[in-house]
């Protein structure tokens, strides 16, 4: 940028009072200096249009066509011109992020095909450019360079995926994330704007020897030689990268496509564990629940049968306590009602009580009756103990149901 605010690039101009290419004009040069040069060379329309891909830019342009134009100028036939862009990759010195840069550089040229002079303006020319049709093969230098660096990229994930363990991570195992996958998607991405790039390149260098067949005839046939060469080596070797690119692709994608399901498996099967390991618990809670509750059910049943009996026992306390009351109350009145109204005992004259030589069956037949009676108790409490019984048999029954 200017100091007042424009942009600017470097322009370097070749005329046909500069033979020599070392004299080239190389100078930074605002759009008010780019339009003003191109209006001294009156260059053609064609070529303003290679100028609207320069400018500030805070990402990559994704537009890789190289704007090849040439025609024969209406005002002079023996004049031709042609402008093109052509791109390549430029390793930079950032120390971060991407280690390379797509570059790119518009050429035009003027040629009087009489006189063999020429007039070139190039914009943002490499620094190691020379000024001749066939400069676009410089830009063969960093392929190999690009194609390594992405290569060693991939090559680390992809042994990450082959040689790791897909069931779980084991001890020494590489760390496999999600983060690898990203990877993976920056490197494509740059494949695959360097497969665009290659198929630019080769289209450019298909319309470059066009124009040279076009214009070349009256060349010697040396030159005519060595040009036609020295593109056929450029379409040999681009079409090479291009074979490596597109295998590196397909690698990648593979690749991608691995890890991904490394990744999905070791998910599946942790969560298979974790669910197995949920069922096991939910079935040792349900145990436990089952034991609480026969536990609960036989203190329950503890419980209700230590009540029936206290129920039984105090009943059964009740009948004797009642019993043993109406014995103590009727048998000393029984004993005397029976003793005085028999004739056993009698009235001396002298107003005592006379017991008769019979009074020993009267004895024997009270304690029969004493015996009798208490068997009746005894009985009637075995009976009351019975129904008690057969009672807590049916709540129990009911109480299991």
């Amino acid at each position: 940028m200017s100091s007042d605010g424009r942009s600017q690039t470097k322009m370097e101009v070749s005329s046909p009072r500069v033979r020599s290419l070392d004299k080239t004009l190389r100078f930074p040069a605002s759009h008010i200096t780019a339009g003003k040069t191109l209006s001294t060379f009156n260059a053609f329309p064609y070529f303003i249009e290679t100028l609207f891909e320069f400018g500030f830019r805070t990402k990559t342009n994704d537009d890789l066509f190289h704007h090849f134009h040439w025609r024969r100028s209406a005002k002079s036939p023996d004049m031709a011109e042609i402008s093109y862009l052509f791109r390549f990759f430029e390793k930079n010195d950032w120390g971060e992020g991407e280690p390379w840069s797509l570059r790119q550089t518009a050429v035009y040229h003027r040629l009087d095909l009489e006189s063999a002079d020429g007039a070139w303006i190039l914009i943002k020319p490499h620094r190691q450019i020379t000024i001749h049709l066939l400069g676009l093969s410089f830009t063969l230098q960093n392929w190999r360079a690009f194609l390594t660096d992405n290569m060693s990229i991939l090559a680390k994930i992809e042994d990450k995926t082959v040689y790791s363990h897909a069931e779980e991570a084991h001890a020494g195992d590489y760390k496999l994330t999600f983060s690898d996958r990203q990877k993976i998607q920056a490197l494509r991405r740059t494949l695959i704007q360097a497969s665009a790039l290659i198929q630019s390149s080769l289209d450019l260098s298909v319309r470059i020897a066009s124009f040279w067949k076009t214009i070349g005839a009256e060349q010697p046939s040396e030159l005519k030689e060595a040009v036609c060469q020295e593109l056929e080596d450029f379409v040999s070797e681009m079409t090479y990268n291009e074979t490596r690119v597109d295998g590196l692709l397909k690698r990648s994608s593979e690749t991608a496509s691995m890890l991904v399901s490394i990744l999905e498996h070791r998910l599946d099967s942790s969560s298979l564990r974790s669910a197995q390991a949920n069922e096991a618990s939910l079935k040792a809670n349900n145990k436990a629940l089952d034991a609480s509750k026969d536990a609960l059910s036989t203190l329950k049943d503890i419980a209700l049968q230590g009540k029936l009996e206290q129920n039984i026992g105090h009943e059964s306390n009740v009948n004797i306590r009642a019993l043993t009351v109406v014995a103590t109350l009727y048998l000393p009145a029984s004993l005397l009602a029976g003793i005085l109204s028999s004739h056993l005992v009698d009235s001396a004259t002298d107003g005592h009580f006379v017991v008769s030589v019979e009074f020993w069956k009267f004895i024997v037949i009270l304690v029969a009756m004493v015996v009798v009676t208490f068997s009746l108790v005894f009985g009637i409490q075995k009976v009351s103990k019975r129904t008690y019984k057969r009672k807590l048999a049916k709540l129990m029954e009911s109480n299991h149901v």
